[in-house]
């Protein structure tokens, strides 16, 4: 930008600044409608004939609607470059909970279409046409956060599904950090379930999502590197007490966040 002055400069950043913002809101806006007309006609078509199975058996039939459609948003909407490793740790064979760090509501996605897995989350979500019934087909468990008593409803229920096969993820943070950090109070009361039932728990670390939907604003950032890890799988029978099987699933997690970070930020540097 040779011969431009310092206004100029500025109104060149003011404009590119704003024609990114509006990408983002379309991308964003035609992205829901997308993604809700998918989830309609899959509605339509699958839901009735699953809803026939009971719950426990129908997920494992429902779920990959859900892998298509997080598939859908990651690569076709927000044009992300997803770096998932350790996809081989994760035991297909049984049940297992993933257990993961929560930045952004890319999150879900991304877990969902790389674990195949729903998970726990607040009820409003159910009330999102379409999106939220394909969810609770394929063992999605939604709760008021704000209500004790659902809460306990709700751990039943993942742990109902747990013992039935069907893999579940949860964010021990319980909402999405608002300034990167992990937060310091998380709830591990469904870890420490998996410990007393005997299934074993996947640490997922979770780094970038933040940069295509950040907590705060409504304007995707398209064409960001996701990253995932999935660590070795945590089991109960190593550990002497749900406790100690908890907090060692959680350490892993933000150990994993906090080895990625340095990485990145090695690699920014380089």
């Amino acid at each position: 930008m040779l011969g431009l002055g310092a206004d100029s400069l500025r109104l060149v950043s003011l404009v590119h600044a704003l024609l990114w913002r509006l990408i983002g809101l379309l991308l964003a806006v035609s992205g829901y409608v997308i993604t809700t007309v998918v989830c309609a006609v899959i509605l339509v078509v699958i839901g009735p004939p699953l809803m026939c199975l009971p719950r426990g058996k129908r997920e494992r039939y429902a779920i990959w609607s859900n892998v298509l459609v997080s598939r859908m948003v990651l690569h076709l909407l927000c044009g992300a470059r997803v770096r998932a490793d350790g996809t081989s740790n994760i035991p297909r064979d049984k049940a297992y909970l993933v257990v993961a760090n929560h930045r952004s509501w890319v999150d879900i996605p991304l877990v969902i279409a790389t674990s195949r897995t729903q998970g726990i989350s607040k009820l409003l979500v159910f009330f999102m046409p379409f999106l939220g019934q394909i969810g609770y087909l394929a063992g999605a468990v939604y709760f008021h956060r704000f209500r004790n008593p659902a809460r306990k409803r709700a751990l039943n229920s993942a742990l109902y599904l747990l013992e039935r096969g069907v893999p579940l993820h949860v964010y021990p943070e319980g909402t999405r950090t608002r300034d990167g950090e992990i937060r310091e109070t998380v709830r591990l009361g469904l870890v420490m379930s998996c410990w007393e039932a005997g299934v074993p728990c996947v640490p997922t670390a979770l780094l970038g999502t933040e940069k295509t939907l950040p907590v705060k604003g409504f304007f995707l950032r398209p064409f960001q590197t996701l990253h995932i890890h999935f660590l070795e799988p945590v089991q109960p029978a190593d550990y002497g007490s749900a406790l100690e099987f908890a907090e060692a699933v959680w350490g892993r997690v933000t150990g994993e966040v906090d080895a990625m970070r340095q990485a990145e930020a090695a690699s920014s540097s380089a």
